[in-house]
């Protein structure tokens, strides 16, 4: 009987053996891992540190050399502003004006007539002694009801004459200093005739006409190609009797219209807003 159960307990044993064996060697492996992963971890925290601490650092530089670019560019812009004489504070500034154009006596039935709104972005950046004359002048409607009273083909359109009576302060008789990015006389761009703001007259350039930089005739702001548009329409064909306009206006605007019915003028000036570049 003994035998019997000895030999049943030897049998238990055995099945229990590995029964034993094997939760055992899934903890140790288990544990096994668990320690791996302990260990690896403060490596990939560590490579994420360093990715972050590199990001960090390469953004920084980055800053630094976005600021220093900032502050290279702008001493840069303060060396030009002295070495050409322009006036800091008004420098970075750009205006929008406007002027409407009509030509009151044409015939209703001829379409290619000068209406409309001229669209004009003064340029106190690059000429802000002409610029401020200008915007003076605009503000004070100076230009408002003036003749374009000069107009030749492919050359300029010319506005700004007044008779004594109703002339404004003259401004000083002072010009822009001439630099690298003063604008040149070609098409679209407008000038002080003779590039004297003290004259107060204007012209728009029709055609591209750098000789006339060399008169230190220089642009102190463009029109927009829908505005050349309407330029362009104006009547081009009274060359000789123009200067006939300052006599002319003495009597009046009809005195002008009678003689020169197609000729158009700028009903009115206004700026529409600034900004600062």
């Amino acid at each position: 009987g003994m035998k019997r159960r000895r030999g049943h307990l030897s049998k238990q044993k055995a099945v229990l053996r590995p029964t034993i064996l094997v939760p055992l060697i899934l903890g140790v492996a288990l544990f096994t891992m668990i320690m791996l992963v302990r260990m690896q971890a403060p490596l990939l925290i560590g490579n994420n540190n360093v990715n972050s601490n590199s990001l960090a650092a390469d953004t920084k530089s980055r800053a630094k050399e976005e600021v220093k670019e900032r502050t290279e560019a702008e001493k840069s812009f303060e060396s030009s502003v002295k070495s050409t004489g322009i006036a800091t504070g008004i420098t970075k500034t750009i205006t929008f004006v406007e002027c409407k154009v009509t030509t009151p006596m044409a015939n209703s039935a001829d379409t290619s007539v000068a209406n409309g709104v001229l669209q004009i972005t003064v340029r106190n950046d690059l000429s802000p002694i002409a610029s401020k004359v200008f915007v003076d002048l605009v503000n004070a409607h100076y230009y408002d009801g003036v003749f374009i009273f000069r107009v030749l083909k492919g050359f300029v359109a010319q506005w700004g004459f007044h008779n004594k009576w109703t002339k404004t302060t003259k401004p000083p008789k002072t010009k822009d200093a001439v630099h690298e990015n003063t604008l040149s006389n070609l098409r679209g761009t407008l000038s002080f005739a003779g590039g004297n703001p003290a004259v107060q007259q204007v012209f728009v350039n029709l055609g591209n006409n750098a000789r006339l930089d060399k008169e230190d005739s220089r642009p102190f702001a463009t029109l927009s190609q829908e505005s050349m548009d309407i330029v362009d329409e104006l009547y081009m064909e009274y060359k000789d009797g123009q200067g006939q306009i300052k006599a002319l206006q003495k009597e009046g605007v009809n005195a002008v219209l009678e003689i020169f019915p197609k000729m158009s003028k700028v009903e009115s000036c206004h700026t529409v807003s600034a900004f600062s570049t």
